[in-house]
């Protein structure tokens, strides 16, 4: 189903239709704090668990989990389609049905609109003579005529206004400053955000650009400088290449991921079908369900280098639970994958591929590399293991892990089984391995503890189990801040999903959310916290439980200018933990090069901890607004 807030048709309709009054025709409803309740219409109860709150203008059930906005309600009250639901609300509200669908102005096409204006102007200037030194670059790096007209390479010479020049016929300089294209200075003047760069268009898998990358041509600083967030574009939820790799995941029957644009372009070129790159971040909750939906095997090709090696360690979380089959290969040392398939050829590529590791295997590398501990590789696979949710292959791991790790495998089972206590969505518990029956009723989620006194013992709303999503479910504090934070304050949304995603220590299901949120914010232009939460569902249906936190939300809740730092904190914490392990291992060792590399790691992440201390008790300034950014 679309997302309904991106039609300004649909939009209008949501405005001129207030739940409560909607939801009152067939609930009786009455106050209760901020909110309404009422029994639930759509299961028996004899206690109030149906909630209505104004101000998101959603609704939630805590007995059966049934959510969303007013569509929704009529969606499943009456079992409208979401057409004739729009239909309804808008004769009931006096708002006329349009001729022809699509009419108006809509800022979304119009960013479209100026994102491909720009696409066909970069490629003129790298087939003009000014693009002679792009050119002459890429031909430097091996990338051939055809190769650059396939993944849309362009050029923008090095001048302030040279795209400001060209769209003035076309495209206003508002317009090119919400497709990240223009910056307006603090003294009000305009200039274009790229120039003297090779420009390399981020596209959907339809070949629509999203945004751009641009990589500095000579001495220019930052050497890949990116599209900001727009509305169409949102980093952590796209996939660079996707379009050019689809037939080439169906062939090969996986997809390789990289996380250069140039490695993505190298390796196609060089007869490695099916690449995609991760657009500068660390891999995300949303692009893991991308990656699914593009092949059941993910083979993660990084860099042959430290950094390589831990950006691979922080995608394992972010895969293992949602692809079936996930892969790990590392370039030789001190290479990257473009240079690798130039140096070595596709077919010592293509063999490394089809060898590529297991995560449980790449663990054990790491451990015979004496990178890792055998506790460290067994204390991760266990992590890795909890986040599995089928039995059978949660079962199989543990009994391989145990192998390989030297572990007993009830020892093991007992790791996981702590583990799966302690995830955000306790629902996984009654299928920890080897557990016996459980004494729940049948249907009863596992890992909710109600108060009678109205108030669920997890603060999270009105008594009553909740069901139908794992969104009602997260226990830790700081996961729960994140969503409501999310949901009453959109415009963080990206942001949050980007600092969960790098801290590496979040649930991943917590980064899918906010992932959504931030793509329904997006697509939405933002206008309201309930018109994103409702435009998340309806493009989500699995997210319908986040509706229960919307029954939190009430009309000005507080800015999350602690926020931030609190994520930062927990990911720095895991990495304090591992250096000091690292350091005990290097004591040991007698390694006094490596004892002093990971000491002056400590001690530059020990001043960073007494920084992020200071924001998140408000002792330091707080974290720019998004809301303040281009």
């Amino acid at each position: 189903m679309p997302v309904g807030g991106s039609d300004p048709f649909v939009e209008r309709v949501r405005e001129a239709s207030d739940i409560v009054a909607v939801v009152g025709e067939y609930v009786a409803l009455r106050k209760a704090g901020a909110r309404l309740a009422g029994l639930c219409p759509f299961h028996r109860e004899k206690t109030a668990s149906f909630y209505v709150n104004p101000s998101m203008q959603a609704f939630h059930c805590f007995g059966c989990g049934a959510g969303g906005d007013v569509f929704t309600f009529l969606m499943q009250h009456e079992k409208m389609t979401f057409p004739e639901a729009v239909r309804h609300l808008a004769t009931r509200a006096g708002v006329p049905l349009p001729d022809k669908r699509g009419q108006g102005s809509d800022s979304l096409e119009r960013i479209r609109e100026t994102l491909r204006m720009a696409r066909a102007w970069f490629r003129s200037q790298i087939e003009g003579p000014e693009g002679v030194e792009a050119r002459t670059y890429l031909d430097a790096r091996g990338i051939l005529p055809a190769t650059r007209e396939a993944y849309g390479l362009g050029f923008v010479p090095e001048s302030w206004d040279g795209l400001l020049r060209h769209a003035r016929a076309v495209a206003s300089e508002r317009a090119l400053i919400e497709a990240g294209l223009a910056v307006e200075s603090e003294s009000g003047r305009i200039y274009d955000r790229f120039r003297h760069r090779v420009m390399i268009p981020i596209e959907t898998a339809g070949a629509s650009p999203l945004g751009f990358g641009g990589r500095a041509l000579g001495d220019t600083e930052p050497k890949y400088l990116n599209s900001p967030e727009t509305p169409v574009y949102h980093k952590g939820a796209v996939l660079y290449g996707t379009g050019p790799a689809r037939e080439g995941t169906r062939s090969e029957g996986r997809v390789v991921v990289v996380e250069g644009y140039f490695d993505v372009i190298g390796l196609a070129q060089g007869g490695i079908p099916g690449v995609v790159g991760t657009c500068g971040t660390a891999l995300t909750p949303e692009q893991a369900m991308q990656l699914k939906r593009l092949s059941d095997r993910v083979v993660l090709v990084f860099d042959g280098d430290e950094a390589g090696l831990r950006a691979a360690l922080r995608a394992l979380p972010v895969l293992v639970g949602p692809v079936s089959d996930v892969r790990v290969l590392l370039p030789p040392p001190g290479k990257d994958p473009d240079l690798w398939v130039r140096e070595d050829g596709a077919d010592a590529v293509r063999a490394a591929l089809d060898r590529a590791r297991s995560p449980l295997a790449f663990l054990e590398d790491l451990v015979t590399a004496r990178v890792l501990s055998r506790r460290e590789a067994a204390g991760r696979a266990a992590d890795l293991a909890a986040l599995i949710a089928d039995p059978i292959s949660r079962d199989l791991w543990v009994q391989e892990a145990a192998g390989r790790y030297g572990v007993s495998a009830d020892a093991f089972t007992q790791a996981v089984r702590g583990r799966l206590a302690r995830l955000p969505s306790a629902a996984a518990a009654p299928d920890v391995i080897g557990s016996g029956p459980s004494s729940r009723s049948r249907g009863e989620p596992a890992g909710r503890v109600v108060d009678p006194g109205g108030t669920g013992a997890d603060g999270m709303g009105p008594r009553g189990s909740s069901r139908g999503t794992d969104a009602a479910v997260f226990t830790d504090a700081l996961e729960r801040e994140c969503l409501r934070t999310a949901l009453a304050r959109p415009e963080w949304a990206s942001t949050l999903a980007t600092a969960v995603g790098e801290a590496g220590v979040f649930a991943s299901r917590l980064g899918t959310l906010l992932g959504w949120i931030a793509e329904a914010a997006a697509e939405s232009g933002g206008r309201t916290p309930g018109t994103v939460l409702a435009c998340t569902i309806q493009a989500h249906p699995g997210a319908t439980g986040l509706t229960a936190f919307g029954m939190e939300i009430g009309g000005d809740p507080e800015e999350p200018d602690a926020l931030l730092p609190r994520i930062q904190l927990r990911g720095l914490r895991r990495r304090m933990e591992e250096l000091n392990a690292l350091i005990r291992r290097s004591e040991e060792d007698g390694n006094r090069e490596s004892l002093d590399r990971f000491l002056r790691e400590r001690q530059a992440l020990a001043a960073e901890r007494a920084r992020l201390d200071g924001l998140a008790s408000g002792r330091a300034p707080a974290p720019e607004d998004p809301r303040k950014n281009p």
